[in-house]
């Protein structure tokens, strides 16, 4: 059976489902109002993956990459359907709230033939991405203040991942390295122990969602702001390169890739003290077709 922090029921704050068909994101989790954060909605489907796994007769398995497109907020607190399906090397999921369809993807299964201890490899990254993620895998934390003071407000303050006014998140505040990169440290992960020492990919994923997309060069996040417009993520490649333990701390670094109009693609890694990186992710942000104001109720 699996069990993690996300969905343990020992965690009274907990992720809930039933069955694997059915789901609940508590409050906690949030991130645009109303909304899950993207990074836990994406890495929370490695819950009914793995649970299924089992049921298909699969003894140690390991979520090793979702690919997922968001097409709406996964909503918190209000129950939505998960379904499941076989597919090459892994699932293919869908999540729907009624008849729409929020989110669809794809998880990809490594197969152990003991359970995988912290430090065991689950993957690598691509081979076109290696050298960028060996890069912010040794990017140090810099002496800076987190973006969101050096642009004067936090878009999602509640957010689950890298807001300040969560009593219940991660507190992963990125900072500017250089224009278009950033680093942010996650000095302790203790709080997000599976109960066996390691993290899931569901806080791995929420650790790394949110840097994606704050490394947008400085003048394009300032002219946002200015213009009353926000970005959501809208898709996301991530990988879980290796198993993490939760005593340690980390850092999320990120990097821009390339703009396109109102999509923006960002790259962000997870990794040690020691450099080694633990997850990465490739993102897709899309400018949202509402303001600020009128989605959170509120002008800069």
């Amino acid at each position: 059976m699996h069990v993690c922090y996300a969905c343990d029921d020992r965690n009274p704050d907990r992720l809930s489902f039933d069955d694997g068909r059915r789901f609940r994101v508590p409050a906690r989790f949030r991130g645009p109002p109303g909304g899950v954060n993207g990074g836990m909605a994406v890495g929370m489907l490695a819950c009914p993956v793995l649970h299924q796994a089992r049921r298909d007769g699969i003894g140690h398995a390991s979520v090793s990459r979702i690919v997922a497109r968001l097409r709406s907020a996964v909503p918190v607190e209000r129950d939505i359907s998960v379904t499941l399906a076989q597919s090459d090397g892994g699932y293919t999921i869908a999540v729907r709230d009624g008849e729409t369809e929020l989110l669809f993807a794809t998880a990809e299964i490594g197969r152990f033939d003991d359970p995988p201890r912290t430090g065991d490899g689950i993957g690598d990254p691509p081979a076109e991405r290696a050298a960028d993620v060996a890069e912010l895998a040794a990017l140090p934390v810099p002496e800076a203040p987190p973006f969101y003071v050096e642009t004067g407000e936090h878009p999602i303050p509640g957010c689950f991942s890298c807001g300040p006014e969560n009593p219940a998140g991660m507190y992963i505040y990125p900072r500017v390295v250089a224009d278009g990169v950033t680093c942010a440290a996650w000095p302790d992960a203790s709080a997000f122990d599976n109960g066996d020492s390691t993290l899931s990919p569901a806080v791995l994923t929420s650790a790394i969602d949110c840097s994606s997309g704050i490394c947008m060069p400085v003048a394009q996040q300032r002219e946002l702001l200015e213009l009353d417009q926000f970005f959501l993520l809208g898709t996301m490649d991530v990988r879980y390169l290796r198993v993490p333990v939760a005593s340690s701390s980390y850092r999320a670094a990120a990097k821009w890739l390339k703009r396109d109009g109102r999509k923006f693609f960002g790259l962000s890694v997870l990794a040690g003290d020691d450099a080694t990186p633990y997850a990465m992710a490739e993102s897709t942000w899309i400018i949202a077709g509402v303001s600020r104001t009128e989605a959170f109720g509120r002008a800069r």
